[in-house]
């Protein structure tokens, strides 16, 4: 869609330069060609500049992506460890009331 805003802005800078022209075309051309020129190049900057800000938008998604999970693995890892903790004293508790019985 940015391409054809950019393409239709193009075109109708094309016209507004063929409506100023004035009649002896030849002298005015290199004005012309050099005017092209330059608004090709504002094109191709605003191309590059949309695409480097797409590239640091999805960079920024991917690293909020990364923090997320880091801290859900954090998250998953505290429980492990507390259930690890209680599981070792049901163990023990087990080993005392096994001992009791013999």
């Amino acid at each position: 869609s940015s391409s054809s805003s950019l393409s239709s802005s193009s075109s109708r800078k094309r016209e507004q330069r063929q409506r100023r022209r004035p009649k002896n075309g030849l002298n005015t051309l290199g004005v012309e060609v050099a005017a092209l020129h330059h608004e090709q190049q504002l094109d191709t900057d605003r191309r590059r500049e949309n695409e480097r800000e797409n590239r640091v938008a999805i960079q920024q998604k991917y690293a909020l992506e990364k923090l997320r999970l880091l801290e859900e693995l954090h998250s998953l890892r505290n429980i492990l460890e507390k259930e690890r903790a209680e599981n070792a004293q049901s163990m023990g508790r087990l080993r005392v009331e096994m001992e009791k019985a013999h």
